[in-house]
């Protein structure tokens, strides 16, 4: 989806990956501590991120999945659940056009309706359409959907797309934060940004370094040795 010609549901989402990425992937879980019935909930964190810059002559991608990634097997449904925190979805891609993207430099290509396929489905090259922006525009995918990057078949133009996918807390990041980014770097970004670049805890005690938050590798005061997970109380769907 891009923002042109959209309603105001599509433009929010598009406005708002970030609370777009929580609605598709953050998770509620409860289990038994002792006698008591414990709440957690586990938000998403950053999958990877890439600059795509195809150059005239590139070759086309084959159509694939994202999800791959997490061996994902998804069972065929006629309708996309509309419950918050379904876990039928991996990870969700946001994809913006630092410049012009056509379908003759590269555009992605991507089958509508493959997000409800199981996984057994052949891709099909027929049913393809293409995500074709202006620069600035953006374009939103879960992990399910069948998609791939086109040739660039012009003799001088760049399909440039800077992009960013999220996965859920409790699985591994496809592309290793911890690793991947300068840590002095990381010390310097706000708390908010630290925490979904995977430093922070999916409750109920997922990703802790010595017993305690992992924004203590940063230099964060945070409180050691505590529980994480959310209490007794079942959380509310709009306080993901």
């Amino acid at each position: 989806m891009t923002p042109n010609g959209l309603g105001t549901s599509s433009q929010r989402r598009l406005d708002e990956p970030t609370a777009t990425a929580r609605k598709f992937l953050t998770q509620k879980h409860w289990f038994w501590e002792g006698s008591r019935k414990v709440w957690a909930v586990s938000k998403p964190q950053l999958n990877n991120t890439i600059v795509f810059s195809i150059a005239p002559g590139a070759k086309p991608q084959p159509l694939h999945r994202d999800d791959s990634v997490h061996h994902s097997v998804p069972e065929p449904i006629g309708t996309y659940p509309q419950l918050k925190g379904h876990p039928r979805d991996f990870s969700l891609g946001f994809f913006v056009a630092a410049k012009k993207s056509t379908k003759g430099n590269g555009a992605t290509r991507f089958i509508p309706g493959s997000h409800l396929w199981g996984h057994e489905q052949e891709p099909d090259e027929s049913l393809v359409k293409y995500a074709e922006m202006e620069k600035g525009d953006a374009f939103l995918m879960l992990s399910s959907c069948f998609h791939a990057g086109s040739a660039n078949t012009t003799a001088d133009q760049e399909r440039l797309i800077f992009s960013t996918l999220m996965t859920r807390g409790t699985l591994r990041q496809e592309e290793n934060q911890y690793l991947a980014l300068d840590r002095q770097v990381m010390r310097d970004l706000p708390v908010e940004i630290q925490k979904i670049a995977g430093y922070s805890i999916s409750e109920p005690n997922l990703g802790w370094v010595n017993m305690t938050d992992p924004l203590v590798t940063l230099g964060a005061d945070v409180v050691g040795n505590v529980d994480y997970y959310g209490g007794t109380d079942e959380p509310e769907l709009d306080s993901y």
